[in-house]
């Protein structure tokens, strides 16, 4: 009996994690367009010369798309997690270069 009680216990914990995520991962996603356009804000202005014709604008493109996923990774990874509020004392944690 205490076998199955736990089992339940286990599967509903697992459920109730999952629509967590699921409820995370919309949120995220309702505020990309937003992300999107703060970057674009962000590069509006920006004197960017590229020297490799088309093939180097596609470098820079997939470097910003590749930062872009880098920082949606870390939100979805990040958000709740109590280990990467406070980093060991010998663990240095990278920067995010903006």
């Amino acid at each position: 009996m205490a076998r199955a009680e736990a089992d339940a216990t286990k599967l509903s914990a697992e459920a109730a994690a999952a629509q967590d995520r699921i409820a995370l991962d919309q949120l995220v996603i309702q505020q990309l367009p937003e992300m999107l356009r703060a970057a674009a804000q962000g590069l509006q202005g920006a004197n960017l010369t590229v020297l490799d014709g088309a093939e180097g604008l596609n470098s820079v493109v997939a470097s910003l798309a590749a930062q872009g996923m880098a920082l949606l990774e870390a939100v979805r990874n990040g958000v709740g997690s109590p280990a990467d509020a406070e980093p060991d004392a010998g663990t240095a944690k990278p920067a995010i270069n903006s």
